[in-house]
């Protein structure tokens, strides 16, 4: 055995009897000790059941997208259990308060869980060896747990996890656990393939768009092409005789005052002139506010969108056609892309900022310099374009609510759904399903407030979905930033202070990650975030990789600018300024080496290096190889990756994340960009906002440094770097620096 944990009152473990003769066993709570609905509950997360069949399930907390997380984290569990692994199931955890927090992003699951998990499976282990030698009548000490057996050493009798768990779920948790010696790990560290591919290869995995709920309609949604626009006046009298159309159903806003309007509107009992039917749900007995009914006819900002409810999606797609609706454009009506990003520009230049690091004395330093120089780099909104685009379905009655969502943070669609349907949250059934992409996407949760708020209207289960188009024009997007770099560099071009001042609209999250931590040994340092007003900024959301992909981009491109000023190899000057950082050196050794840095290059192929830390403490290095080809069009054709993400609990599952996070970070590199005229999100669907093509992938090489060390996620981990080694790589070939993303040549 490995080391000895103690089963603190903090790590709370709860065990139960199966209903058809098993044990179950959670964990609780965080290494934190806290609890995110404090005084309300207690957490159970990590739940491991074993059936008498001898089968072993990991309910599984966190949304699975496509990452592998749902294999991964049943390993942690299956390792320390010592279970059978071709007898290890998965489920999704329940939507309750035992198993929060479940929002997934930030390559935090593996990180935030694998503690846990393996005391969960210790535990599990220590109580059936425990029932074994009871059965036995020997002592404890004598039995050994394998593979889904309890073996006793002196005699070889056998059971089977399945025939003992009954009797293990009946004894006292463990106070303390033995966690295995990693060197003894048979599953951890093993490129298993996923429990998810086999569903998926036969057809069988279902998704929100596959969904069929009995008494479903189908709902499309009509909402204003200028962002941040609103209803003035609608007209469905068309929108009556196209067959198969039930509804039309006004959306509101999202504010709480809103809301009331709207249960006040529903229960009027009349939409408008012009609507086909009226709400099933109109009585004074439904939930919301009481002293409402009979309101007029909302006005104003209050109805944002119009759903046309129908009994298929075709027949809803060209109703939604046929309606008449007069916008109100709002203070968006005249913003054009380029005017914000200009406005971006003159922030970073010389709008006030707010400090985020002050270290040394750059101005001492600016002073005393060999020379300066500056750069001022932007990139573009992006949409996430998952694969699926929105979806969710709903079901909402008078005293209870259900509701289907391919979510990254169930705990905030249930509460939306909550909200909406003027239900307490436990009175909502929140089913998490398998999403077709997140990247950061499904952490809103407006698909799942429309779908509820359209349920609620019309008292039937609904399906809502958005079309590309609708998911590329209304999404919330990746911010749009101006990044003003300065840096003074002694005799040997070596930089002696740094100043990075990020000027865009969004969470700090999404504008400071990878900005405030930069590794280099740059005595001086200040960085800065500026942010004007703008009437009706453009929404904004966590996109795959946050603020550290804008970030790298303007880091790393400005350290190739510095290298260069100074005659400096790119890739000895970060060594150098790496020195006292030594996981970020052999980070970049790694990759360096591996790509032959310095070595021999085909005839017009150039390289360019990068590298980016992620806040939970993964780090990546990339080597790209590109060529100019004809029009100026720049073509990838090798990246040579390292990553050092602590101890890899699937190698499979790793390279399969940093290659997707690579060709991820490929498509903002080089192709995705929204724009706005007139307050409108210009492009549509994949031809005028293409991805990758499969003939532009290149060949992808992964290298993960030896670790001991605690696991972290990678699932962000492979984007970070890409864009900038692909400028970088751009800038060796032409001398010219790429200082905007996407990166297109004149």
């Amino acid at each position: 055995m490995g080391t000895q944990t103690r089963i603190s009152r903090r790590t709370f473990l709860k065990a139960a009897a199966l209903s058809g003769a098993g044990l179950a066993i959670g964990i609780s709570p965080d290494s934190s000790g806290r609890t995110p609905h404090e005084g309300q509950h207690t957490r159970l997360a990590g739940w491991v059941k074993i059936g008498s069949d001898d089968t072993v399930t990991v309910l599984i907390s966190r949304s699975e997208m496509g990452q592998g997380i749902s294999t991964a984290l049943a390993m942690v569990v299956a390792e320390e259990l010592e279970a059978d692994w071709t007898k290890v199931r998965t489920e999704w955890a329940p939507v309750t308060p035992e198993y929060a927090p479940q929002a997934t992003g930030a390559s935090k699951s593996i990180r935030t869980l694998w503690k846990r998990l393996l005391i969960a499976g210790a535990a599990a282990r220590e109580m059936l060896i425990e029932a074994a030698a009871r059965t036995w009548e020997v002592g404890k000490e004598t039995c050994v747990a394998e593979r889904g057996f309890v073996v006793h050493r002196f005699t070889g009798r056998r059971l089977a996890y399945g025939s003992l768990a009954e009797k293990a779920s009946g004894l006292e948790i463990p106070k303390w656990v033995d966690l295995k010696n990693p060197k003894d790990y048979r599953l951890v560290g093993k490129p298993l393939p996923r429990l998810d591919t086999p569903e998926k290869v036969r057809g069988e995995a279902i998704y929100c768009w596959d969904l069929k709920v009995s008494g479903m309609l189908v709902a499309t949604v009509a909402r204003c092409p200028v962002l941040g626009g609103w209803v003035k006046e609608f007209d469905a009298e068309a929108v009556e005789k196209i067959e198969g159309v039930r509804y039309v159903v006004p959306l509101f806003n999202s504010s709480s005052a809103s809301r009331r309007q709207a249960w006040a509107y529903l229960r009027s009992a009349d939409f408008s002139d012009s609507s086909p039917a009226e709400p099933k749900h109109s009585s004074q007995d439904d939930n919301g506010p009481s002293d409402a009914a009979h309101s007029p006819r909302p006005q104003g900002t209050d109805i944002v969108a119009i759903a046309v409810v129908a009994e298929n999606f075709w027949s809803a797609k060209r109703g939604r056609d046929a309606l008449q609706v007069e916008w109100e454009n709002g203070p968006n009506a005249t913003r054009d892309s380029g005017e914000i990003a200009g406005i971006f520009d003159s922030w970073s230049r010389e709008g006030p900022g707010k400090t985020i690091v002050n270290r040394g004395d750059v101005r001492k330093a600016e002073a005393g310099c060999a020379s300066k120089l500056s750069a001022v780099y932007q990139a573009p909104y992006l949409a996430h374009a998952t694969p699926e685009p929105m979806c969710c379905v709903a079901d909402v009655r008078r005293e209870s609510a259900e509701v289907w969502a391919p979510t990254q943070d169930p705990w905030e669609s249930l509460t939306a759904a909550s909200q909406w349907a003027g239900l307490p949250s436990d009175a909502v059934q929140l089913h998490k399903i398998r999403l077709g992409g997140g990247f950061g996407r499904r952490l809103v949760t407006d698909f799942v407030a429309e779908a509820v708020q359209i349920s609620k209207s019309i008292g039937t289960p609904v399906k809502v979905l958005w079309s590309r188009e609708d998911d590329i024009r209304h999404d919330y997007y990746r911010p749009a930033t101006s990044h003003n770099m300065s840096a003074g560099v002694d005799e040997s071009g070596r930089p002696t202070f740094w100043r990075h001042r990020i000027a865009g609209l969004g969470s700090h999250v999404q504008l400071l990650t990878g900005a405030d931590e930069i590794p280099y040994a740059i005595p001086d340092k200040v960085v800065e975030l500026v942010q004007g007003k703008m009437p009706e900024p453009v929404k904004t959301g966590a996109h795959r990789g946050v603020g550290h992909v804008q970030n790298a981009f303007a880091i790393e491109c400005f350290m190739d600018e510095i290298a260069a000023s100074g005659k400096n190899d790119p890739f000895e000057l970060r060594r150098k300024l790496l020195a006292g950082s030594p996981r970020h050196k052999a980070v970049l050794e790694l990759a360096a080496s591996k790509a032959d840095w310095g070595g021999p290059l085909p005839e017009g192929i150039h390289r360019g290096i990068a590298m980016q830390a992620h806040e939970v403490g993964s780090i990546a290095a990339q080597v790209a190889e590109v060529s100019i080809e004809k029009e100026n069009r720049v073509r990838v054709h090798r990246v040579v990756c390292a990553v050092d993400c602590g101890r890899v609990v699937n190698p499979s599952i790793v390279t399969s994340q940093i290659t997707g996070g690579i060709l991820f970070g490929l498509s903002g590199a080089l192709k995705e960009e929204i724009t706005l005229h007139k307050g409108r999100v210009v492009q549509s669907n994949f031809h005028d906002y293409p991805l990758l093509g499969m003939d532009e992938i290149p060949e992808i090489i992964v290298h993960t440094v030896p670790s001991r060390e605690h696991p972290v996620g990678v699932g962000e981990l492979g984007v970070l770097p890409v864009a900038a080694a692909v400028a970088n790589a751009v800038f060796a070939a032409t001398g010219k620096p790429v200082r905007r993303l996407p990166i297109r040549l004149a």
